[in-house]
């Protein structure tokens, strides 16, 4: 939510700069997916009967990684 927050007023006030420094917070976000991806599956192996709920956890957090993503496309249309 704080990169949306801040690239909208980047795109607001045309700031190039700082819509490049709210696209490199997209790095930290893929980081942060592929850790608790592996959280979950190891999740999942421990205890299978729950694999639904893991399940829908992984589809949650994939898409917060895709709007940090669409927040990204933001930032690189400020930028360019």
């Amino acid at each position: 939510m704080a990169m949306l927050n801040e690239v909208l007023i980047d795109y607001a006030e045309q700031d190039a700069q700082k819509a490049n420094n709210v696209a490199l917070l997209d790095d930290e976000i893929d980081e942060l997916e592929h850790r608790l991806n592996d959280k979950m599956f190891k999740r999942m192996q421990s205890n299978p009967e729950d694999a639904i709920t893991y399940t829908y956890q992984l589809w949650i957090i994939h898409q917060l990684e895709r709007m940090g993503d669409r927040v990204t496309n933001i930032a690189e249309c400020v930028i360019f």
